[in-house]
């Protein structure tokens, strides 16, 4: 008896690792929306396609399109009739003030930097030294891991 019930709790133990294990790649996955609120709206990495926005809900990025002839304006979030021009600045358009952003896309990757959006413009700050910065937690932590 004891040699079943040992048998049970092993494979029980190994069926909850296989599923945690499942679940990590998606939950250490960065998201342009992890820490900011519900609601947020923000300029699609892709400058190509200036028709496309990120909505943030429950720290997930989800994407939209502005109807046919509309493109999204960052600045009054909203669709517009033109794409507004500088869009590679316009990465804190949206975000509310005091909001903490990691490194955009169109810059080179870099865990110790972030950025304080304020007025939609953009602020540069390095963590200390042997930190890194978190959007999720929005702070500079230990781990490497929510870079």
């Amino acid at each position: 008896m004891a040699g079943a019930i040992k048998t049970h709790s092993t494979v029980a133990i190994l069926l909850l690792f296989v599923s945690l294990s499942a679940l990590l790649p998606f939950a250490a996955e960065a998201a342009r929306c992890d820490g900011l609120p519900g609601g947020t709206l923000l300029i699609h990495e892709s400058f190509a396609d200036c028709n496309r926005y990120i909505a943030c809900q429950h720290d997930t990025d989800h994407e939209w399109y502005c109807p046919t002839g509309e493109f999204f304006n960052p600045r009054n979030l909203q669709c517009e009739a033109t794409c507004p021009t500088g869009r590679e600045t316009l990465w804190c358009a949206g975000v509310p003030d005091g909001a903490f952003i990691r490194v955009p896309p169109t810059q080179a990757p870099n865990c110790q930097q972030y950025y304080t959006c304020f007025g939609g413009n953009m602020f540069l700050n390095t963590c200390p030294q042997g930190f890194f910065f978190s959007q999720l937690l929005q702070a500079c932590t230990f781990s490497q891991d929510d870079c």
